[in-house]
């Protein structure tokens, strides 16, 4: 079938899991009136839900503007609607426009992905756009509706940062928290300026290592990608280390000793006089609590 340019809406329910553990049986209920809003905001606003994804949704819009008005009218209803939890169902939207490919009832490509991205980094309650939906819809926006800008971010598993936008509605609540991009994690992490293509089981394979031992090596010919693999696996699983990812170059070393000086540099470690780096209180610390990821170039990954 032909690439169709849709927009896409992603949502979701921010820590859906805490709150199916703190409250199951309240959950199962509010899910219920959650789904019955937004399947129906969606159909009214000519959209089309494609498919369940959880605790969220993906739908499928032929118009940006019908796209934003589904996602206030989502959040208008969920915010005027009694829920059993606590706090209500905090679902947080993202919105994209692009192409993708229909197949089976559903749609496969890059678009898809950065709306889900785009979503993802959002909070409770809150609308993202990303930079092409915000073109797309700024001239076609009904009053008291607004836009504006969150700043460029970079998504976790793409490539390409993405410039984000913020709507707003009077009724709805403005402010929030930082994002959850891979900006708001401290890293040094180079933006690469191609996408990152297959070597999907291998990034899988080292983040899953990395996960259960302190220094994962990669090893190969020159030339054939480890600094690139080593710093996309940093990217995608920067979010599992509090104190954030780095990029240590060892290339230009020549004396083994130099490699603890290079990483304290590279996180921010000042050398405290009369003491070896090594000896330094954040250093051991550091170590101690393995909260932070060095990234060697073309030697692998470690904890330290």
């Amino acid at each position: 079938m032909a690439v169709k340019r849709l927009s896409f809406l992603f949502t979701d329910v921010e820590g859906s899991s805490r709150l199916w553990e703190a409250h199951p049986a309240e959950m199962e209920s509010d899910l219920a009136t959650h789904d019955e809003i937004i399947n129906r905001e969606v159909e009214a606003a000519a959209g089309t839900v494609v498919k369940g994804t959880g605790d969220g949704f993906m739908a499928a819009f032929g118009d940006t503007g019908d796209a934003v008005r589904a996602s206030i009218a989502i959040q208008l209803s969920l915010a005027s609607t009694h829920f059993e939890t606590i706090n209500g169902i905090p679902v947080r939207i993202g919105i994209h426009i692009g192409e993708a490919q229909p197949r089976a009832g559903d749609y496969y490509g890059p678009a898809v992905n950065r709306a889900a991205r785009l979503m993802s980094i959002g909070h409770g309650g809150q609308i993202l756009l990303s930079q092409a939906a915000n073109e797309a819809v700024l001239s076609n926006l009904d009053r008291p509706v607004s836009v504006h800008s969150l700043g460029e971010h970079r998504l976790k598993d793409l490539t390409a940062p993405e410039q984000v936008f913020q709507v707003t509605h009077p009724d709805l609540r403005a402010e929030f928290p930082p994002l959850n991009s891979l900006d708001a994690f401290a890293n040094n992490l180079p933006s690469m300026v191609d996408s990152f293509v297959g070597r999907g089981q291998e990034l899988d394979r080292i983040i899953e290592t990395i996960g259960d031992a302190r220094l994962v090596t990669l090893t190969g010919p020159g030339g054939t990608g480890k600094t690139r693999l080593a710093i996309e696996a940093a990217a995608r699983s920067i979010d599992r280390y509090p104190w954030g990812a780095w990029l240590v170059d060892l290339a230009p070393l020549s004396d083994p000793a130099a490699v603890p000086s290079a990483i304290a540099a590279a996180i921010g470690i000042e050398p405290q006089p009369g003491r070896s780096v090594v000896d330094t209180s954040e250093f051991d610390a550091a170590w101690e609590k393995g909260q932070r990821l060095a990234v060697a170039t073309a030697v692998g990954l470690a904890t330290i």
